[in-house]
């Protein structure tokens, strides 16, 4: 098990109200990441709250604000021709906010929250619009809301400190990092990723002080003298460092003479 490593306390960089910027998954491509902001709210510890924002809803239902339109409204009968296809209301929006926001600019978002092109997100009605029709009754409009509606709208995150950024580059940049080192890796032959798989076991071995350095290069050259090297699997156990090839099951735990 690799030893805990202790965070360092949050030094309170940001403060609150500021804009600050983190890295967030894509939620339906984890592998995939975005750069996301929020406003500081409160400091803990390791951890920086922040409230979320998005765009401000400007739907209109029949000509109406969602926010400022009822449901579900009233009964009312079904229009003369209507089949399955007749619309029963209209979805419009109003015209956007004159002004150009940036993203990157976290002046630009202050300026957006203060305009009302940017609102909180527990502000936003997430519910999507019916037409109910009934038998006896005719038709009305209903609001219908997802599914764990909580869950999939979130209005405040934490972020640990040290994860967090004061410009849009600064997180931006974390995002290439890691692409880049995707395409190091996938342009790699099965050998070279092999051998730093290996690597990575050793060095983990050494740093939980289950082997000694010396212990972990004897190790390197036994098992890159090996046939098809390519293939070789290897894990830290508390037995020790393990090999094993992959089509194998049973794993070799590797002694030296003497120990």
């Amino acid at each position: 098990m690799d030893k805990q490593v202790i965070p360092k306390i949050n030094k309170k960089d940001f403060e609150i109200g500021q804009v600050a910027y983190f890295v967030e998954n894509d939620r339906n491509t984890p592998y995939k990441w975005h750069v996301a902001f929020g406003i500081v709210e409160e400091h803990y510890t390791y951890e920086i709250a922040l409230q979320l924002y998005e765009l401000a809803d400007r739907r209109l239902i029949n000509g109406i604000p969602v926010n400022d339109f009822e449901t579900p409204t009233r009964w009312q009968k079904l229009p003369k021709g209507w089949t399955y296809t007749t619309e029963l209301f209209e979805l419009s929006h109003s015209e956007p906010p004159a002004g150009e926001y940036k993203i990157n600019n976290p002046a630009d978002i202050l300026k957006a929250i203060e305009d009302g092109v940017l609102v909180k997100v527990q502000e936003v009605d997430h519910a999507h619009f019916e037409a109910e029709i009934d038998q006896k009754n005719g038709f009305r409009i209903v609001r219908k809301y997802p599914m764990f509606e909580t869950w999939q709208y979130r209005y405040y995150v934490s972020v640990n400190y040290m994860e967090l950024y004061h410009t849009y580059e600064e997180a931006q940049k974390v995002i290439d990092d890691r692409v880049a080192e995707f395409k190091r890796q996938a342009a790699l032959s099965d050998y070279d990723w092999s051998v730093e798989q290996i690597d990575h076991s050793i060095e983990k071995a050494i740093r939980n002080g289950i082997i000694t350095k010396e212990d972990g290069e004897i190790f390197r050259e036994r098992l890159l003298q090996m046939d098809n090297v390519e293939d070789i699997e290897t894990r830290v156990t508390n037995k020790g460092l393990e090999w094993k090839y992959w089509k194998n099951k049973r794993w070799n735990t590797i002694i030296l003479q003497g120990k």
